[in-house]
């Protein structure tokens, strides 16, 4: 039994059932997830007798909304055993203090929810699927959240590896890989790389409707389990970190950060939260306003809902059915965002493992623009924009509002990295910058759409626009565009009264 759980004596064996009941095609057929989402050997049967039906949560780190806990519910009444939501700390690339914060404290909700639901929760630290692993010996069946960034899929190979190697000895328990990240599973909606927005918008939206039906019932677990109690996310966090701005676990694996005691994050983590600023967002008239506003920084007109999405305190589908059931009309412009725009996220890095390389990252013809373009400079170094020392001001206050909230404007976000491709001879410098700013500072960064989005502003999911110094025939954006579409002074003004009242503060 793994250090950390006491509750054996409160675990009961499965009733005895014939073979074929435990066959996970039978065990499934009637649970509250569609058929779309679970990946998982037809000809596997749960290990019985065991101790507890195990969920290893990572990505859908929720207790509501979540198709894996819904299916971990519905497996262990059906098996007559308790139900254990395991989740592991983890040296995770990029992330830092804020990052991990951010998580705790969302899970510490989430954690509260599925006890109260008759559940055990364990948080543990180590090496992922090594810990998940110690964990299966005593589990009938494992229920996994997808993952689709290259060391999320490693972290899931492995641990197949591990499990492959004890069922031959008949040890192991089989793992079903439930679908938590998308509204339509993106095997469902293609079998390759999306070429942009266009080629994939037909393929979600036909199956849409489906994955927006009924949400599934909020169960309990009708076998109960005693555990240790969850410790605070402040306790994890000194802990681990001693109270510094470094990692909860491990080293920084990246060359930024110093300037994170300047953040303040106002967005407050955890499903409730995040439920609750989207409803705030719709009631006051958002998605009426969407169309018009989203693209003008100085307006707050999007829904701020990335952070809450990147580390799965709330689930898309759960934001497009409020979204839709407030006015399907007026939800049309934030579902192509929300949904197929992020999916098509998805898509590229599940497609392209490389999806962090300029050299996967941007496609063949932006690729040779760039390398016959001329004029680009080496401007400044990778110090000057972090501390965002440049001689574009509007690019400095992007820059600075990443530091403050975590947070950049989307519309920013697209200029701030055309830029930083303007300012580098060599694209793929620019590339490692860019995307080593938005991992660091950015509480949605490490994500997919991040990858994608940075991608973006190297030619990905876009095409050849007229040559133009610099760019090429990748898309270029500037200053007076800018100027010409909002008020950019104003955004401006606001971020840099903002950026030196805090340092005022910490000085």
């Amino acid at each position: 039994m793994p250090q950390g759980l006491y509750w054996r004596e409160a675990c009961v064996a499965a009733k005895h059932k014939e073979a074929s009941a435990m066959n996970l095609g039978n065990l499934i057929t009637d649970a509250p997830v569609e058929a779309g989402r679970l990946r998982f050997s037809a000809e596997a049967s749960a290990k019985i007798p065991a101790e507890y039906v195990l969920v290893w949560m990572q990505k859908a780190q929720r207790s509501r909304d979540n198709p894996a806990l819904d299916l971990g519910f519905h497996l262990a009444n059906g098996l007559g055993l308790p139900l254990l939501v395991l989740f592991v700390v983890t040296d995770y690339p990029g992330a830092l203090s804020p990052h991990y914060r951010f998580m705790l404290k969302g899970l510490e909700e989430c954690a509260a929810d599925i006890k109260n639901r008759g559940a055990h929760f364990c948080l543990e630290t180590g090496d992922m699927a090594a810990t998940v692993a110690s964990y299966a010996r005593e589990a009938a069946i494992i229920i996994a959240d997808e993952g689709k960034l290259s060391f999320e899929c490693r972290w899931r190979e492995d641990l197949a590896s591990r499990l492959a190697d004890g069922s031959k000895a008949g040890k192991a328990p089989p793992l079903i890989l439930v679908e938590t990240e998308s509204v339509v599973p993106p095997l469902e909606a293609s079998d390759h790389l999306e070429w942009s927005a266009a080629t994939i918008r037909r393929k979600i939206s036909a199956k849409l409707p489906f994955y927006l039906g009924e949400a599934a019932p909020v169960q309990e677990c009708h076998i109960a389990g005693h555990g240790t109690d969850y410790p605070s996310h402040d306790d994890l966090f000194m802990k681990y970190s001693g109270g510094k701005e470094e990692p909860v676990v491990g080293k920084p694996s990246t060359a930024f950060g110093r300037l994170l005691f300047l953040q303040r994050t106002t967005a407050a983590p955890g499903w409730k939260a995040g439920m609750a600023t989207f409803a705030d967002f719709v009631g006051s008239g958002g998605l009426e306003r969407y169309d018009h506003d989203r693209n003008d920084p100085s307006l707050k007109g999007q829904s701020g809902m990335s952070p809450w999405l990147h580390f799965g305190h709330v689930s898309p589908v759960a934001l497009a059915r409020v979204a839709l059931g407030h006015s399907e009309t007026s939800a049309q412009v934030y579902i192509e965002q929300l949904v197929v725009r992020r999916e098509l996220a998805l898509n590229y890095v599940l497609f392209n493992p490389r999806y962090d390389r300029y050299e996967s990252a941007a496609p063949e013809w932006a690729k040779l623009s760039l390398a016959a373009a001329r004029g680009r400079k080496a401007l400044y170094t990778a110090s000057d924009l972090e501390a965002a020392r440049t001689e574009d001001p509007y690019w400095n206050a992007a820059q600075k509002e990443m530091i403050l909230t975590g947070r950049m404007h989307n519309y920013m976000r697209m200029y701030w990295g055309k830029q930083i491709l303007a300012w580098f001879p060599n694209p793929a410098e620019a590339f490692d910058i860019a995307l080593g700013l938005n991992d660091t500072y950015s509480l949605d960064g490490r994500d997919p759409n991040g990858y994608a989005g940075i991608a973006w502003c190297f030619g990905r999911h876009d095409r050849p626009w007229p040559a133009r110094a610099l760019f090429g025939t990748v898309r270029s954006m500037v200053a007076s565009g800018l100027r010409r579409k909002f008020d950019v002074e104003r955004y401006t003004a606001e971020v840099d009264t903002l950026y030196t009242d805090r340092v005022k503060e910490t000085s």
